[in-house]
C-alpha cells in the first residue's frame, strides 16, 4: 500500500486484520506516536469472503463415512466424487464392453484401505480429534453411538473427514469439525438422521455445502428443517494466531487499524473505554488512567488487540532513547514499497518530501550510545521537515530499527545505605530496583517521570 497523506500509517500485515469478524464465534471447544488513524487498504466488507491461504487453508475434500454392518468402513458420500475412492462406472450402451473405472476416472487422492482404520477406527479413538498426514492430511473427529434397541450391532459409528494439503496447517478447522460432529451425533439420536436410508441421502447435500462453503465463504449455515431439536448446522472458521508476548505498563500500543470505524455497542466495557486513548503515545498504565479502567484488564484488552493484529507494542517516546538499525534494513534498502511509502509518512505536512538515499542515511545513522536529541543536532534534522517520531516508529514497524534499551544497576549493594540516607528525593524502592532487569521506561512510568529526571535520581544513588 502506498500512503498518501499524513493521516495515514504505513502498511503491515495487519491489512488483513479484519478476520472476517472480531468475535470468537460458538465454537468454544479446543485442546490446546503514530496516530489511531487506519492502516488498511481495501474494503473493510468481509463477506464474500475469498479464503487467505495465509491462515485458512483450503478443503481438497470431504467424506461422510460409517461402519457398515456387512461391508466394514465405507466412505457413503464424498465432495467432490472419487476423491477418497473410486466410483464403479455407469453401465455402457448394450453390446459394449464395460470399461475399468480406471479408464475413465482419475485415481483417488489417497489409499482409503491406508485411512479406513483411522477414519472408521477402534473405540480407544472414538469421540477424539484425528488426523492422519501423508501426501494429504485428513482431520476428522469419528464418533461412537450406543443404542442395543435401535442397532443390529448395538452400536454405530462414523465420521466426517475433511481432506487438505498435507503441509496444511488445520488448527482453525479442529473447532469447526468438532461441532459438527457433535451436531450430527444430536440429529442421529434424536431423529435416526445418519442411519435411517430415507434420511442420509440428506448428507451429499450437507457435505457438498460444507466443502463450497467453508471454501468460499469460512462459515456455512445449513438449514434442518426435519430436525426440530437441532434446526441448522452453523460453523464459522476463525483463524489461529500464535499468542502474542505479554503487554507492560510501560509499553505503547500503536493502533495498525481504525479502531474507531469497528467500534461496536457489544464491545466489552473496558475495550471501549479504553480504545479512544490509543494514539501511539500513551503508554499502557498512562490509557488507564485517563480511561479510568483497572490496569490488568486494560493489559488484557491490549493482549486481545494484539493477538488479533490490531496493534503493535512500542516503547515510550523520548529524545533521550537510543535506537540502532537490524540487518533486516539491507533488504528494505532495495524495497520499492518501502521506498515510496517512507518520505510520504516521516515527512511533516507542507514540506518538501526527502530522498530515499538521504532518509536512509538518517536511519543508519542511529546507534547505541547516540540519543535521538544528539542525532537530530549532528544531522540538522530540524531544518529537514521530518516527523522524528513518524521517523521512528515506521523504522518500527517496519522491522529494519530497533530500540536500545538501558537497565540500571546498582554495583555495590553498600550503596544503598549510603545513597538512601543521603538524600530523601529518592524513592526508597528505587536502589532495590536497579538490579539489571528494569529498563529506564519500566522505572520511568513506575515513579511518573522522564529519563531527565530519572538519570538525575540514578546519579544521587550512586
Amino acid at each position: 500500500m502506498t500512503v498518501n497523506n499524513q493521516n495515514a500509517g504505513p502498511s503491515t500485515r495487519a491489512e488483513s486484520v479484519e478476520r472476517r469478524g472480531s468475535t470468537h464465534g460458538e465454537e468454544e471447544e479446543s485442546d490446546f506516536s503514530a496516530d489511531s488513524s487506519s492502516y488498511l487498504s481495501g474494503s473493510p466488507e468481509p463477506t464474500p469472503a475469498i479464503i487467505d491461504e495465509q491462515f485458512l487453508p483450503r478443503l481438497v475434500s470431504v467424506a461422510f463415512c460409517i461402519f457398515h454392518a456387512s461391508e466394514g468402513p465405507k466412505v457413503v458420500y464424498q465432495v467432490p466424487e472419487g476423491s477418497l475412492v473410486a466410483h464403479a462406472a455407469a453401465p455402457g450402451p448394450p453390446g459394449t464392453r464395460a470399461r475399468k473405472v480406471t479408464d475413465i476416472t482419475p485415481p483417488p487422492l489417497v489409499d482409503w484401505n491406508t485411512i479406513a482404520d483411522f477414519i472408521i477406527p477402534k473405540e480407544p479413538l472414538c469421540g477424539r480429534l484425528v488426523t492422519t498426514s501423508a501426501t494429504f492430511k485428513v482431520l476428522s473427529h469419528p464418533t461412537l453411538i450406543t443404542d442395543e434397541a435401535k442397532y443390529s450391532r448395538n452400536t454405530f459409528l462414523f465420521n466426517i473427514a475433511f481432506l487438505f494439503d498435507g503441509t496444511a496447517d488445520v488448527r482453525a478447522y479442529e473447532p469447526v469439525v468438532r461441532k459438527c460432529v457433535r451436531q450430527l451425533k444430536t440429529l442421529e439420536q434424536t431423529n435416526s438422521f445418519l442411519s435411517s436410508p430415507m434420511s442420509q441421502t440428506r448428507m451429499y447435500g450437507i457435505i457438498e455445502q460444507l466443502y463450497e462453503d467453508l471454501n468460499s465463504y469460512c462459515e456455512t449455515f445449513i438449514a434442518l428443517p426435519d430436525a426440530p431439536h437441532s434446526h441448522a448446522i452453523n460453523l464459522k472458521l476463525f483463524p489461529t494466531y500464535a499468542n502474542p508476548p505479554p503487554v507492560y505498563e510501560w509499553q505503547v500500543p500503536l493502533a495498525l487499524i481504525d479502531l474507531a470505524r469497528y467500534a461496536d455497542a457489544n464491545w466489552d466495557l473496558t475495550m471501549a473505554k479504553i480504545f479512544p486513548f490509543i494514539d501511539g503515545i500513551n503508554h499502557v498504565k498512562r490509557i488507564s488512567q485517563l480511561a479510568d479502567a483497572d490496569i490488568d484488564l486494560a493489559i488484557s484488552c491490549m493482549e486481545h488487540l494484539l493477538y488479533y493484529g490490531c496493534i503493535i507494542m512500542i516503547d515510550i517516546f523520548q529524545f533521550f532513547n537510543m535506537y540502532t538499525t537490524r540487518p533486516l534494513i539491507a533488504t528494505m534498502a532495495t524495497d520499492e514499497s518501502i521506498i515510496a511509502e517512507c518520505p510520504l509518512y516521516v515527512m511533516l505536512p507542507g514540506r518538501p518530501l526527502q530522498s530515499w538515499p538521504r532518509l536512509l542515511s538518517l536511519y543508519s545513522a542511529l546507534k547505541p550510545g547516540v540519543t535521538l536529541h544528539e542525532w537530530i543536532e549532528e544531522n540538522d534534522v530540524d531544518d529537514l521537515g521530518i516527523d522524528v517520531r513518524r521517523f521512528v516508529s515506521f523504522g518500527i514497524i517496519k522491522g529494519f530499527l530497533r530500540r536500545v534499551h538501558r537497565y540500571p544497576v546498582l554495583l555495590s549493594p553498600s550503596m544503598i545505605r549510603r545513597s538512601t540516607s543521603s538524600t530523601s528525593s529518592v524513592p526508597p524502592d528505587l536502589p532495590s530496583l536497579l538490579d539489571a532487569t528494569r529498563s529506564e521506561d519500566e522505572l520511568c512510568v513506575r515513579y511518573g517521570i522522564p529519563w531527565s529526571e530519572l538519570h538525575t535520581l540514578l546519579m544521587r544513588v550512586g
